[in-house]
């Protein structure tokens, strides 16, 4: 008795074939085993959807709020709610004196009874900022930025990015001015996007905030809002020292972690908390 074995794939079966001689008469079995495929899923995070096999994010108007999941669409926002930006996992609740229809990407805007003195309905103001849209700092500017806009009652808008990149920044910047903005708000995370900005001042009135401080007036902004980075930097420093202090603990290292990496004023933030660390001998 001398089996041979032979491993054949058909149609999705696995075909065992044993194949034996005894007394000089062969003999061939054939057994049929279902193959087990192991394929991984694709599983999507929250704000995407599965298209194609690849996660995609959600479009406007539209939300996912579900984690490690395979939908292949995303849910509307219900009305009274909106989602400005593509990838949103929950939609903003509309603003007062505002509302939305089901999958809305802007709410309707209905002033009070007093109006104001100027008709502002066709002023078309354009911010640019550097932030991404998951970041949960900038979605609170979104929303903070969009409801002033509704309640001064200008045409405004928010160009804001899934991804750090000053390229698409400065697409975005370019993109402003070619809508005829009235004005443009910006953010000035690096030198990189200086000569876009500057071209944009010469066209239209520039302001800026948040980052940028020192590059707001090479660059032609009428008026910077913010605070001086390293000033802030060593204004975060502080805190650790008197909790520390008052706790009777002593620290040597301070952790800084870049959020994002394209942002140059995180460096001059990092050098005021170092000062700040420095004073108690700890390093950064």
């Amino acid at each position: 008795f001398f089996p041979t074995f032979l491993r054949v794939s058909f149609r999705g079966m696995l075909l065992l074939i044993v194949q034996t001689w005894w007394n000089s008469w062969a003999f061939m079995i054939v057994i049929m085993l279902p193959l087990q495929v192991n394929a991984q899923a694709t599983t999507c995070t929250a704000g995407e959807y599965l298209s194609s096999g690849v996660c995609t994010p959600c479009p406007i108007g539209y939300f996912k709020e579900a984690t490690s999941h395979s939908d292949a669409s995303c849910d509307p926002c219900e009305a009274g709610t909106w989602a400005p930006i593509a990838g949103m996992s929950s939609c903003f609740a509309c603003p007062a004196n505002s509302d939305s229809l089901a999958g809305a990407s802007s709410c309707s805007y209905t002033p009070p009874d007093c109006l104001p003195c100027t008709d502002r309905s066709t002023v078309k103001i354009r911010v640019v900022v550097h932030g991404i849209a998951s970041n949960t700092f900038w979605k609170k500017m979104l929303r903070v930025m969009t409801v002033a806009g509704q309640q001064m009652n200008v045409n405004f808008f928010v160009r804001m990015n899934n991804r750090e990149s000053v390229a698409d920044m400065i697409e975005n910047v370019q993109d402003a001015v070619a809508e005829e903005a009235d004005a443009i708000i910006v953010t000035l995370p690096s030198p990189l996007v200086s000569d876009a900005v500057k071209a944009a001042a010469q066209a239209v009135p520039l302001f800026s905030f948040n980052t940028g401080d020192q590059m707001a007036k090479s660059v032609g902004s009428i008026g910077h809002f913010g605070m001086n980075e390293t000033g802030a930097g060593y204004g975060c420093g502080q805190p650790f020292q008197t909790k520390f202090s008052a706790a009777g603990l002593s620290f040597s290292v301070c952790l800084v972690v870049y959020t994002e990496m394209d942002n140059d004023a995180m460096t001059a933030r990092m050098a005021g908390f170092e000062a700040a660390c420095s004073e108690r001998g700890a390093t950064s």
